[in-house]
């Protein structure tokens, strides 16, 4: 099947191994030219060298700390130096949280970025008496847009209620796959296909997601007291 993007540049964030150099070794053999972006110097040359051997597209290599905002704009211009633009970004990039509080950031990083919101969620978190939840469904007209498609909870949540989302990920990936597989040459067909044969299954989960949100959710401290008993 061919996605048309021969000649596009992308750029790929945790490029040197795992999930990363996997898209990028996708993205190189679609005709995509790849900036491979990562810490490790030495793996990442690695990766350059192996991705641009086996697709004979340009691969460059550029070493970045996505969490540093001065060596994500040092990225950004070798990138646009290297590749002239980008048409595609695939942030692959993670790693564990080291601390257990703050989301890996100390108290000064949280002051400079997020002054006022950091006092309020400190706030929010010391008061016994603040309580806040939801249970939501997404709900779209449509799952697809041009070349983009949507699969499983970020095109038709139908929230805990329903105890459906697992089944209906699998269901969507499926049909999407066998969407892919009878159109090869429309990807506008294709996805047509995957929402018409999907839309029934999604019908009925979120349909059966009424009952319930009072036991999940309780409104009032009576309710959540009982629960909690």
């Amino acid at each position: 099947m061919d996605l048309e993007l021969t000649g596009k540049r992308a750029i790929v964030t945790g490029g040197s191994r795992g999930i990363g150099l996997a898209v990028a070794r996708a993205l190189a053999t679609e005709g995509c030219d790849v900036a491979l972006v990562a810490r490790d110097a030495g793996a990442l040359a690695a990766a350059r060298e192996a991705v641009a051997a086996a697709s004979g597209r340009t691969v460059i290599a550029v070493s970045c700390d996505t969490g540093d905002d001065d060596s994500v704009r040092e990225m950004a211009a070798a990138v646009a130096d290297g590749l002239g633009r980008a048409d595609i970004l695939v942030n692959a990039a993670a790693r564990p949280n080291p601390n257990d509080e703050g989301c890996g950031m100390d108290d000064n990083k949280w002051s400079a970025a997020l002054p006022s919101r950091r006092d309020l969620l400190r706030a929010a978190s010391l008061d016994n008496e603040l309580y806040f939840d939801s249970v939501s469904q997404i709900q779209m007209s449509s799952w697809h847009r041009g070349r983009v498609v949507l699969v499983g909870d970020a095109a038709h949540c139908a929230s805990p209620l329903s105890g459906r989302g697992t089944s209906l990920a699998m269901t969507g990936a499926w049909l999407l796959a066998e969407a892919l597989r009878d159109h090869p040459d429309n990807v506008a067909a294709a996805f047509d296909q995957y929402e018409r044969e999907q839309r029934p299954h999604v019908s009925y989960a979120q349909g059966t997601a009424g009952p319930g949100g009072d036991l999940l959710v309780p409104a009032t401290q009576q309710e959540i007291d009982y629960i909690q008993r």
